[in-house]
């Protein structure tokens, strides 16, 4: 089976003048992608979510609100330096990288998640899409993820 990753990108946006408008500036969140099928070229995208909270820092039993945004390139799933992105929207700084161990979908909008962040033992997750701009992270223990 081929190796799938995980990575958890800091993003600080601009807050210079060099933006548009105020409205454009999006807050400081985390930027999660997930691998689901092997990336073949950097430029393959992957699922992406905006959270406010860490994943890898959710304790069993926690959940938050985890925004669907547009796939991100699978290089961002690599990167081990911060970059300055284009047209000032900020800087991405790699906060944890992982393996995805399992993932499975029980029925179509929801989706259960293995992951190893590197601690003692895997982190499992589940994601509900109840509509197209809200999904829900639950933190679950492993009986309650299969």
């Amino acid at each position: 089976m081929p190796i799938l990753r995980t990575s958890l990108l800091h993003h600080a946006p601009c807050t210079t003048a060099d933006r548009k408008s105020p409205e454009s500036l999006i807050p400081c969140h985390f930027d999660w992608l997930v691998e689901l099928e092997p990336t073949q070229t950097p430029q393959r995208d992957v699922m992406t979510w905006r959270t406010l909270i860490r994943p890898d820092l959710m304790p069993v039993g926690a959940q938050t609100l985890i925004t669907p945004i547009g796939k991100h390139h699978g290089r961002w799933l690599t990167i081990t330096d911060s970059e300055h992105l284009s047209n000032h929207r900020g800087i991405v700084t790699p906060r944890r990288q992982g393996t995805l161990l399992k993932a499975q979908r029980p029925d179509s909008s929801i989706l259960d998640i293995a992951i190893d962040w590197n601690f003692d033992a895997p982190y499992h997750y589940r994601i509900e899409h109840s509509s197209k701009t809200h999904t829900t992270l639950h933190r679950v223990t492993p009986e309650s993820s299969s």
